[in-house]
């Protein structure tokens, strides 16, 4: 499950699991994930390696097209280097299947040219790509919009070793929920005026003692405000949730201390109507993986769920004000 589903290490932790085991063999006992990782994997590697490029084999002299997805991670280092993983995406017995085949660190410079090599690199070792380089079926890539990986393509089409470039579900249902954000008067201020809280609250150790403070000596509840290290929707709707949940302290932290910042009515109504909008949407595309991109046969139950609770929403008497017209934005874009 680990080396053939690419299913991660704790999984082993999880109730399903352990109870799958003990029901398998109640004398087998589940060894710590850490175990696995240092362990059983490394010995399965070679062995899982065979049986994916086999079955890829099988898959190339057969198909018409297949589909690759990539993504890279930066690295938080001086030399900004980056980890650049490969997918491959392709029907087998009338089924999609997905397949992590190469995950590679990319030394820097890390620039378009070096991704296109990578990428080259992965469709010949899964012999996609003939001896001259030349592609034996039709090869289309899914991806975000990075500038790198944009470059990368736009290479790798101009040889003629790609179909096509389409940009992948996450980033065009970000692109929707940023419309919405943009359309919502006073939407984009409210969601300024919270991460300038949640700043002053995470750099200054003076403005979080004094919040404490407060937030204690009136029972009231003190919560951590995140200040997101991107604009992806859900680290905007763990800012705005974690705001609705610690209301209360941080009105009386606003009102008694010279933080400097402040928040009017219209910003509380935009949390309120974000969080109840986004959050139940925010449920649904939480897979077993934690945050990551969605899975295509996610990809309709999610937009069915996301238009019943923002529809549900405008309908409901008792919503009114900026939750209504972004609940009607969402739907819009």
């Amino acid at each position: 499950m680990m080396c053939v589903d690419a299913a991660p290490a704790d999984i082993v932790k999880r109730p399903g699991f352990k109870h799958a085991m003990e029901t398998l063999d109640p004398r087998y006992t589940v060894p710590h994930p850490s175990s696995f990782s240092r362990t059983v994997i490394p010995k399965l590697k070679q062995t899982v390696d065979n049986f994916h490029m086999k079955r890829i084999e099988e898959v190339i002299s057969k198909e018409t097209s297949i589909a690759f997805s990539t993504d890279g991670l930066d690295c938080q280092d001086s030399e900004r280097s980056a980890v650049y993983s490969f997918t491959l995406h392709f029907y087998k017995d009338n089924k999609l299947c997905s397949e992590v085949l190469f995950v590679k660190d990319l030394k820097p410079p890390v620039t378009g040219e070096v991704v296109k090599d990578f990428l080259t690199d992965c469709l010949q070792a899964i012999k996609a790509l003939d001896k001259d380089g030349h592609p034996k079926l039709d090869i289309w890539a899914v991806t975000d919009e990075g500038s790198n990986l944009l470059k990368a393509l736009r290479l790798m089409k101009l040889e003629g070793i790609i179909a096509g470039h389409h940009s992948c579900f996450n980033h065009n249902l970000q692109n929707v929920i940023k419309d919405a954000i943009n359309a919502t008067r006073g939407m984009e201020k409210s969601l300024k005026a919270f991460r300038d809280i949640a700043t002053a609250l995470s750099w200054s150790k003076k403005e979080r003692a004094t919040y404490k403070r407060i937030c204690k000596a009136n029972d009231a509840r003190a919560v951590r405000l995140p200040v997101p290290n991107d604009t992806r929707w859900f680290g905007q709707l763990e800012l705005m949730e974690n705001g609705v949940l610690g209301e209360e302290g941080i009105k009386l932290y606003l009102a008694t201390s010279n933080a400097g910042n402040s928040l009017n009515a219209s910003d509380w109504k935009n949390a309120h109507g974000f969080v109840e909008i986004m959050k139940p949407f925010h449920s649904a595309t939480k897979i077993e993986e934690g945050e990551t991109y969605l899975t295509l046969s996610l990809v309709i139950p999610v937009l069915s769920i996301l238009h019943e609770k923002t529809t549900s929403y405008t309908k409901n008497r008792a919503h009114n004000g900026f939750g209504i017209l972004f609940a009607r934005n969402i739907l819009a874009s």
